[in-house]
């Protein structure tokens, strides 16, 4: 007898509803490593140690891994705090607000362990005229700056939610926001007055986070405009926030609906409620219905092989019957102008074109991108 997919057994393991003994034993040498492949890009493995560490069910190979990920995330999780306050106290100094945001409060406010979520980068978010005073200050204080796609900072300001990423002297990579997400079809409208209900740090006064229901509405918004494809973590993310928080749910779906964020909402909650431990016991029903089909198939999206996601948004684009095929390429064309040259665009074009390819031989690819597809005509739903 088949056991539950891949998908599955790494949602489930990660912190979903919990394997059978019977479940476990079927799982293959091939499908270890292939589970622990994916744990690695989603960064799972220092929560597996921390859940699976002591089971005789898992290869002791994987339990090695996730073992020296754990020690190597709890030692970066240091770098990371001592670089947050670092940046914070600086902007501070020089009179620019600054909020951090996602992990940067999760991993240490909210998880029982900040190594158990490992950070890629540092996200802050800076009030929109101080974004290139705060990037020139950084650059000042040995910061380099990379993936500039050629563009000057300003330009990179007006086309994008955030500045080309910079990093550290110390290898810590940071991003600067000036606006909490990418403005489009799928998104709703920007919360206002973010910086006027922000909660200090209680050891670090210079730096802030974003208050309860704001970091809801971020999660919720960043989860679904990438198509749950950043892990199993996103999900978990969204339990510790409501088991760290009081949240008065009636006034959040209130605010919701008032700010069009409310199917976000709901997709995160049920989803949530659906494919974590305690979803189901801390967060309430979602007063609006959500596809059960999505939410049923929502791993396929969490924890698919790392090299499927780029092809699931390019099939999930073409795919999409709200816009014709003149539309789809007149954005095609338009991307042309965050490239000062041609070259990167041309190249991006040549991607598109792959992951189109890759998504129509592949057939749990298709399964994938259908399911994005599915996600995004739920979420272009929500535009007024």
């Amino acid at each position: 007898m088949a056991g539950p997919p891949l998908e599955e057994l790494l949602t489930r393991l990660a912190g979903g509803p919990e394997l059978a003994p019977a479940e476990l034993v079927r799982i293959s040498p091939t499908q270890w490593s292939e589970l622990d492949r994916r744990a690695t890009h989603y960064r799972l493995q220092p929560l597996l140690h921390r859940r699976w560490g002591e089971s005789a069910s898992v290869p002791e190979l994987q339990r090695q891994t996730w073992a020296s990920a754990y020690r190597a995330s709890a030692i970066s999780a240091l770098a990371h705090k001592a670089e947050l306050v670092a940046i914070a106290e600086l902007l501070a100094r020089a009179g620019i607000e600054a909020i951090a945001l996602k992990g940067s409060w999760l991993a240490w406010h909210a998880w029982p362990d900040p190594a158990l979520r490992p950070l890629r980068d540092l996200d802050l978010l800076v009030p929109e005229d101080a974004v290139l005073h705060a990037r020139d200050l950084l650059l000042g204080h040995g910061y380099g700056e990379f993936g500039t796609e050629g563009l000057a900072p300003e330009l990179w300001k007006q086309r994008y939610h955030q500045l080309a990423p910079l990093v550290s002297p110390g290898g810590v990579v940071v991003e600067l926001h000036h606006r909490l997400w990418i403005e489009d079809w799928r998104t709703p409208q920007l919360p206002v007055d973010v910086f006027g209900r922000v909660i200090p740090d209680p050891q670090y006064p210079a730096l802030n986070y974003l208050d309860p229901v704001d970091q809801l509405c971020h999660l919720a918004v960043h989860a679904a405009v990438h198509g749950f494809d950043g892990g199993p973590l996103m999900l978990a993310d969204f339990e510790r926030l409501a088991l760290a928080h009081s949240i008065d749910w009636a006034a959040v779906w209130d605010r919701a609906a008032a700010e069009g964020w409310d199917r976000v909402a709901g997709l995160a909650i049920e989803a949530t409620r659906r494919w974590t431990s305690k979803g189901a016991a801390i967060l309430p029903p979602s007063p609006l219905p959500v596809p059960p089909e999505i939410i049923e198939n929502l791993p396929l999206l969490l924890a698919k092989p790392p090299e499927r996601i780029a092809a699931d948004q390019t099939a999930a684009r073409l795919a999409r019957t709200d816009i014709g095929w003149g539309e789809k390429w007149r954005r095609a064309l338009a991307r042309r102008e965050r490239h000062d040259t041609l070259s990167p665009w041309l190249g991006w074009l040549g991607g598109e074109l792959r992951n189109a390819i890759a998504a129509r031989l592949g057939g749990d690819t298709g399964r994938g991108a259908a399911l994005v597809a599915q996600l995004n005509r739920y979420l272009s739903a929500q535009k007024p």
